[in-house]
């Protein structure tokens, strides 16, 4: 969280997109702890879930309610009543429903980004769920409306090519790569491996 907000000292990212070259690698859980971590400043944060073909953060939080995000974006239905209020993360949240037509086709549109604009007027800060880079165009369209964007890289699992594979297709849209923050750590394993010392080290100033 730190590194992230530092990154721009003058002017803080306000919109945040998760993702990750592949499924599994836990971009998913980064981007609700991020959520949180970032509501625990006192700062006004809503977590967007932009991943439409996996279960994203149901499965994190059920009890939320899904909506509609295509009447979200046309107007149809306020924001104010599509958000749901989850105490427990102390953030608010905006999961949506499969659009009717493909998310690629709803993410590109003018609407969208007037809705983009709306929720920046809203919040401090939005933090965006978005599906692998790899494996839809959905991820390079939804960082296009980002500051910065955090890539998940699961330890010792994701493959070197798939991780550039990623970051360039981020970077021909010209996606704001802040970072890449290592998931599942295998704290005990890393030890083994030597790397114990600098992942200690290093913890004791995240």
């Amino acid at each position: 969280r730190t590194a992230l907000l530092v990154s721009d000292a003058q002017d803080p990212p306000q919109t945040i997109l998760c993702t990750s070259s592949t499924s599994g690698e836990g971009n998913t859980v980064q981007s609700i702890l991020l959520a949180h971590s970032l509501a625990s400043l006192g700062k006004s944060v809503l977590l967007l879930d932009g991943d439409h073909r996996s279960a994203g953060i149901t499965p994190f939080l059920p009890m939320t309610q899904a909506v509609n995000l295509s009447a979200v974006i046309a107007d149809h239905l306020p924001i104010a009543h599509a958000v749901s209020q989850d105490a427990r993360w102390s953030v608010d949240v905006l999961k949506s429903l499969m659009p009717q037509v493909g998310a690629p086709d709803v993410f590109s549109t003018a609407a969208f980004s007037r809705f983009m604009h709306d929720l920046r007027t809203r919040y401090a800060h939005i933090v965006v769920n978005a599906p692998p880079v790899l494996s839809a165009p959905d991820a390079r369209i939804l960082a296009q409306h980002a500051d910065a964007v955090v890539y998940a890289v699961r330890w010792n699992k994701t493959q070197l090519d798939l991780i550039l594979a990623g970051q360039k297709a981020l970077e021909n849209v010209h996606a704001p790569i802040t970072g890449l923050v290592m998931s599942q750590v295998d704290v005990r394993r890393m030890h083994k491996m030597g790397a114990g010392t600098l992942y200690t080290t290093a913890t004791r100033y995240a």
